[in-house]
């Protein structure tokens, strides 16, 4: 949820129906809030200390790159792997490039459902794991209807 609205705090469109108004991120951090929620520990100099405001606000932005689906070995449409290693990393939320409320709502999604994690995949990488038929027997992951792994993407970054 905070990524969600960190990433669409430097927007600087309104993603409402009043698109002439300026976009105004909401104050997600603040000092007082945290504050008033957090108990001490019994032993006061030990208790945790969260980063000021302002310094959270300015953590850079992530970028969310475009990710596609994993296909365990001898599921995944031929070419399918080869195409995504010879693939440049894609920026897949611009909001420069928003301009419809429908636009904004699948930005949204797309912010919403990114994953979270600092690492990523690189499918000239992936081969570790991803496409050895042993980690699968081990591992036995989930497989969807449409033969992809739930809950894992490869994405170039």
């Amino acid at each position: 949820m905070l990524l969600t609205a960190v990433a669409l705090g430097g927007c600087s469109r309104q993603p409402s129906l009043s698109p002439a108004l300026p976009f105004v991120p909401p104050k997600t951090f603040d000092d007082a809030a945290i504050r008033s929620i957090e108990l001490p520990l019994a032993v006061a100099d030990a208790s945790p200390v969260q980063i000021s405001s302002d310094t959270y606000y300015r953590v850079p932005i992530a970028p969310i790159y475009k990710s596609y689906a994993v296909y365990p070995p001898g599921r995944e449409p031929s070419g399918y792997f080869a195409s995504l290693q010879s693939r440049a990393p894609e920026i897949a939320f611009d909001p420069a490039t928003l301009t419809t409320d429908a636009d904004w709502i699948r930005a949204g999604e797309l912010v919403f459902d990114a994953p979270n994690g600092f690492g990523s995949i690189d499918p000239s990488r992936a081969d570790m794991y991803l496409r050895d038929r042993k980690w699968y027997d081990h591992v036995r992951p989930s497989i969807a209807a449409d033969g992809t792994l739930p809950l894992l993407s490869l994405r170039r970054s």
